[in-house]
């Protein structure tokens, strides 16, 4: 049917430039409530993204199917979208010849059952039930499994076919003691099942539920930070358009001004790789069909590089960097990270906190979707522990971290050898000097 569809597309389009992304998705969802199933999605669907081009115009549709009646409705109306678009200034690549990578789970999709996998929900809340006595409830347990097959296919004879698994699972655990209760979540993903960390993931998360119990305020205070592998991963996406070519061709980036001026620690190394071993964003093409690869943003005290896509490359004077991603075939690339992180440092977390007066651990960051992505400037509410020589003195909550992230990277002063990923994101633990903490 794919070469159908192909074909067809050569017929039609035989006076345009044109692109088929062709993406077919499978998922199992399932989350336990009380020990039992208490929601269960499952799912399979195909569509086709098409795009067209004839000199500097282009032309987007898609249709949800690959019956060929449906295609050529769907190619009709690209068409017709270009004789009215406006300018664009993308091309379609040829194909690249590059390394495969390619993760396919096919032993844990045929040996075991949808009803083994679904049950995985109900195993991660027993399991947080089982680490501590004081986690009365758990929210959410949740597993998912998840199939992708895409096609990129396109006039330059570029034919692109990858096929890939992927797997995760969440908690949301509840910890009540003396009339208190605190409730924290965590996550994990994998291309193997096998590599599902889940005993890992829910410790966190029964130690973040349980060591704020009895948190109460404090004074506004000045003190270094730590930023735990979960919570420095969440800042790092968070603030990712900083460091997207969208951003860079709009202008709206602090970024802009800074690149290659030495500023940063030289400690501070922060990439996006999308050939990491296993990652979750890894791929030998990314949604154009440019090769994936790896690329420093920040290395030896400079920013050094933007992502970019096809479009944001030729806007910017640049070349792709292999980060065009679709939301799924229903949407044009846009610039993604494949698998963000910053690099392993050589500290011992567990020392720096031994041998520190006084440092803030960072539990929770709450309204990340408020930071502004354009100065870098941010306010949080935080929960923690405040922590001297490596013993916890006072569970904090209704707090405020408030600063720069440019500043913040250029204030860290140690960094962990704990990496951890969640999901495409990364960090190991960060250590910040004097970040303003509100209190009361």
């Amino acid at each position: 049917m794919i070469e159908d569809i192909k074909n067809l597309s050569k017929k039609i389009f035989k006076d345009c430039s044109w692109e088929l992304f062709i993406e077919r998705k499978k998922k199992i969802y399932a989350s336990s409530k009380n020990l039992s199933i208490d929601r269960l999605n499952k799912s399979e669907d195909i569509g086709i993204g098409i795009r067209v081009k004839k000199g500097k115009k282009l032309g987007f549709s898609y249709c949800s199917s690959i019956d060929k009646d449906i295609f050529q409705q769907s190619a009709k109306k690209a068409l017709d979208i270009l004789s009215i678009s406006s300018e664009d200034s993308i091309s379609f690549p040829e194909k690249i010849e590059t390394e495969n990578l390619e993760y396919f789970d096919e032993f844990s999709l045929k040996m075991l059952t949808e009803e083994e996998k679904i049950n995985k929900a109900i195993e991660i809340e027993e399991i947080a039930y089982k680490k501590d006595d004081r986690i009365k409830r758990v929210r959410e347990a949740s597993f998912s499994e998840v199939v992708v097959e895409k096609w990129i296919l396109n006039s330059e004879g570029l034919e692109i076919h990858s096929k890939g698994t992927f797997y995760s699972a969440m908690v949301a655990a509840i910890a009540e003691d003396k009339g208190d209760s605190q409730i924290a979540w965590n996550y994990t993903a994998s291309r193997y099942l096998e590599d599902l960390d889940i005993e890992s993931m829910v410790s966190e998360a029964v130690f973040d539920a349980t060591s704020l119990l009895g948190a109460s305020p404090i004074k506004t205070i000045s003190l270094d930070v730590l930023f735990p592998p979960k919570v420095f991963s969440e800042l790092l996406s968070s603030f990712f358009n900083m460091f997207s070519g969208e951003s860079f061709i709009k202008g709206k980036t602090a970024f802009i001004e800074l690149k290659n001026k030495d500023i940063f620690p030289k400690e501070v190394v922060i990439v996006d790789d999308g050939k990491l071993y296993k990652g979750i964003g890894t791929e030998s093409y990314d949604d154009e069909g440019i090769p994936k690869k790896r690329t420093v943003i920040i290395e030896d005290g400079k920013f050094k590089n933007f992502l970019h896509n096809i479009f944001t490359g030729k806007k910017s004077g640049e070349i792709s960097t292999g980060n065009g991603k679709r939301k799924d075939y229903r949407f044009i690339p846009s610039v993604s990270f494949s698998n963000l992180f910053l690099e392993n440092g050589n500290e011992n977390p567990d020392e720096i906190l031994k041998s520190s007066e006084e440092i803030f651990y960072v539990v929770e960051l709450i309204g990340l979707h408020t930071v502004d992505t354009t100065t870098g400037d941010f306010s949080l509410g935080a929960t923690g522990l405040l922590y001297s020589k490596g013993e916890i003195l006072q569970s904090v909550k209704e707090v405020t971290l408030a600063g720069n992230f440019v500043e913040l990277l250029k204030n860290i002063y140690a960094i962990g050898n704990d990496l951890r990923f969640y999901g495409n994101v990364g960090s190991p633990s960060v250590f910040v000097k004097n970040l303003m903490i509100g209190g009361i």
